[in-house]
């Protein structure tokens, strides 16, 4: 196997894992910059689709003659607005979240050890290791660690990934990739997407401060257009007679 090409492989390996964390960590941020108007802003998104989605249903039973029954209202709307839901959750609960931070110094151990471990275990360099359950569990441990910046966890996991290694490794580990050249290509594929594209793309807009006061503006803007559209919906709504349970 060329050497040059495998080294190039590895360094590009790394480098999609620290942007996939950079971009996780600018997402952080801009949800905890932006993060109150747009979970105001999407709560009345998902109002302003929940009471599109009532008159839809409340007309085509209309239509059909039939009684509109709040059980079966209910019902529906719980079923079809369920991933809406969780998208606002999810805002919340990152807003509602302590943001991890560490010195420079602890990032660049953390970066350090990270590299040892990922050398050590990562899927793209080791798959053969991944067809055990606990190789699988520990990656995702350390990846998880790895994001959050808990160094301490990181760590702790080193020790269990030497202990991992040695027991299904028996003789000293060369690492081997098939089709390098191809796979190479597509990391540096992945990279470019993901330099490209929100939410690493976030860092330019935190980074300006007049970028970061017309996004705010924008959001505002939206959120008066979404509570004028709720008050429209309200009043459609409410033509409509719907019986108690049954």
């Amino acid at each position: 196997m060329d050497e040059k090409l495998l080294d190039e492989y590895k360094k590009l390996v790394f480098k999609r894992e620290k942007l996939r964390k950079d971009a996780q960590m600018y997402w952080i941020d801009y949800i905890m910059e932006f993060g109150e108007l747009i979970e105001k802003e999407c709560a009345l998104k998902i109002d302003c689709i929940k009471l599109k989605k009532m008159i839809a249903f409340c007309q085509a039973r209309k239509n059909r003659g039939e009684t509109i029954f709040r059980a079966e209202l209910d019902l529906y709307i719980e079923s079809v607005m369920k991933d809406y839901n969780t998208e606002l959750q999810t805002i919340a609960d990152i807003r509602n979240a302590k943001k991890e931070t560490v010195s420079e110094i602890d990032y660049y151990k953390l970066k350090k050890l990270y590299r040892q471990l990922a050398t050590m275990l990562h899927p793209d360099l080791h798959p053969a290791l991944f067809e055990h359950e606990e190789i699988v569990t520990l990656w995702e441990r350390i990846s998880s660690a790895y994001k959050c910046n808990d160094y301490a966890e990181l760590q702790a996991l080193e020790i269990l990934a030497v202990d991992a290694v040695n027991r299904y490794e028996k003789e000293e580990r060369v690492i081997s990739v098939d089709n390098v050249q191809a796979k190479t290509l597509l990391l540096k594929t992945e990279i470019n997407e993901i330099i490209h594209t929100d939410p690493y793309r976030y860092k330019e807009l935190l980074r300006d401060a007049d970028a970061v006061a017309e996004k705010k503006k924008e959001l505002q803007d939206s959120i008066y257009e979404y509570e004028l559209y709720l008050s429209e919906l309200n009043e459609e709504a409410n033509k409509y007679t719907v019986e108690g349970y049954a």
